[in-house]
């Protein structure tokens, strides 16, 4: 469940620490960052780069084949930086 994210982070990634939204001039390659696609669910994919211009992060989906996707920011629900 979604509210179990960060325990399960702070279990495999005890160093990773993390933000409601990107950090400005950090990069966002190999950040792990998590949205909700529902009340209930999320997913979680790798951070790959963050256009400060359009306020879009694109990340890389390895559950689908690696294809990059962009997603709004503001639409994230957590950021785990390394």
């Amino acid at each position: 469940p979604a509210y179990a994210m960060d325990s399960v982070i702070s279990h495999f990634y005890p160093n990773a620490r993390r933000y409601d939204s990107p950090i400005p001039g950090r990069p966002v390659n190999n950040t792990l960052i998590w949205f909700h696609t529902s009340d209930s669910t999320g997913h979680a994919v790798n951070g790959w780069h963050y256009d400060s211009n359009s306020g879009y992060i694109l990340y890389k989906d390895s559950q689908n084949g690696d294809y990059i996707y962009p997603i709004k920011a503001d639409s994230i629900s957590s950021i785990y930086y390394p």
